[in-house]
């Protein structure tokens, strides 16, 4: 069985990764229970939801790929989830392949009112207290903001040391203004990137500079005080420079640069979909995706690069195979029509429905169990007759068998991408660069 660990307020209560982990490991041996995957979700509050926790997504997913499991562990409830709505997504995946969870240092369960209730109860609070406490952090950080202080001391921006708890312009400053003037005159992030190595000894990638470009801290503002710190560039020149990257930006979208898989390529630790990205050696460009989850918002742990060219061999040489595999897959799963039911007797409906209605009154159920129990009944009125539609991809596969590389070859990268786009919904890559293909129905 799993183990999921969250590190969300352990500052605060003590609850840190390693004291979670042994403690659920230890559970786990008394128990005489096979641990088959660790999942830790560092520093995510526990009021995110599942896409946005890279941890959780994962397990979700190891499930859907055939991840055998009995049970989820974690210590307390509040390390699954704060807030009501998300626990149910959450449990809604759970229940659909027969994972039941448990808090090992808390006594619940699920299969009475009255124990449904209490979780609801408990997840209430502990949503509660995160919003108040997150309230307190939003507050003393506004007011830290408002006298100058700054709130990140490991990601200090270049040109700047800290001095006590204020920002001071140091000797990388005149480099930084430089830039912004060198950019202004050349209009080249690269060009600029290699102005700065080269007269000042500053290494700055294309990408880090388009930021520093785009960073108002250089006018000495910081989330709303913009009387921060003391400024590096001048407001004049900040503002012309802003002019030139939007109007360069509205030329980069139309020249003409295609990316085969631009929106195809989804991060297999968050969801998140993975942007292009262009490189120069000589006179060639290389096109590469990354999560930008991950490499700019520092929010999932895949930080992989990945060639365009890497990705394309891996569709051109899996694409007929796992049409195959998927059409056989769909026939195999396919059920046969069931002979038409009867409808259902509205009486009986009825008479269930003031049962139910009665019991609520008599406060022997509550309001949310009530009404979940009060659709199940309504739902048995409209249950389809006829068996669900099967996707159809005989289409595909009469195209991908005719010569599929060789016809490819011939188009050009827009007609590439626009067959692409056609043929599949989406790619899950990992960490590793493992790559699944996954087609539209």
């Amino acid at each position: 069985m799993p183990v999921f660990v969250s590190t969300d307020e352990q500052a605060i209560h003590g609850l840190s990764i390693d004291s979670q982990l042994a403690d659920l490991r230890e559970y786990c041996k008394a128990n005489g229970h096979i641990i088959v995957g660790e999942y830790v979700d560092g520093g995510i509050s526990g009021k995110k939801p599942p896409n946005k926790r890279p941890a959780l997504s994962r397990f979700f997913a190891d499930l859907e790929s055939g991840l055998s499991v009995d049970a989820l562990l974690f210590t307390k409830l509040d390390r699954f989830f704060r807030s009501v709505k998300l626990y149910y997504q959450a449990v809604d995946v759970l229940e659909k392949y027969k994972v039941a969870w448990q808090a090992i240092q808390e006594d619940y369960e699920t299969l009475t009112a009255s124990g449904r209730m209490k979780v609801n109860i408990m997840l209430s609070v502990a949503e509660n207290e995160a919003d108040r406490t997150g309230e307190r952090v939003r507050t003393v950080f506004n007011r830290k903001i408002q006298q100058g202080e700054w709130l990140a001391p490991q990601g200090l921006c270049i040109g700047y040391d800290l001095i006590g708890k204020h920002l001071v312009p140091n000797h990388d400053a005149p480099a930084i203004k430089a830039a912004y003037e060198y950019y202004l005159q050349n209009h080249s992030v690269l060009a600029t990137a290699d102005y700065l190595r080269e007269e000042y000894g500053v290494d700055c990638m294309t990408t880090p500079l388009r930021r520093i470009l785009k960073n108002r801290l250089y006018l000495g503002e910081y989330r709303g005080n913009t009387d921060f710190c003391e400024p590096i560039v001048p407001v004049e020149l900040f503002d012309a420079v802003q002019q030139e990257m939007k109007r360069r930006s509205v030329r980069s979208n139309q020249s003409g640069r295609v990316y085969l898989f631009a929106g195809l390529l989804r991060c297999a630790s968050c969801g998140c979909t993975l942007g292009g990205m262009t490189s120069k050696r000589g006179n060639h460009e290389y096109h590469n995706y990354r999560c930008n989850n991950a490499v700019l918002n520092h929010r999932c742990s895949n930080h992989t690069f990945i060639s365009e060219k890497k990705v394309e061999e891996f569709v051109l040489d899996n694409i007929a195979p796992t049409l195959d595999a998927l059409i056989a897959k769909t026939k195999a799963e396919f059920k046969p029509k069931q002979p038409k039911r009867k409808p259902p007797d509205t009486a009986k409906v009825q008479a269930k429905l003031d049962r139910l209605k009665d019991l609520y009154v008599d406060g022997l159920i509550d309001k949310q169990q009530y009404l979940a129990d009060r659709q199940k009944i309504l739902d048995t009125l409209s249950q389809p007759d006829s068996e669900p539609i099967t996707p159809d991809y005989e289409a595909l596969r009469q195209l991908i068998r005719q010569d599929f590389r060789s016809r490819y070859a011939l188009l050009n990268a827009s007609e590439q991408r626009a067959i692409l786009r056609t043929l599949i919904d989406h790619i899950d890559i990992d960490e590793s660069r493992n790559m699944r293909l996954f087609f539209k129905a």
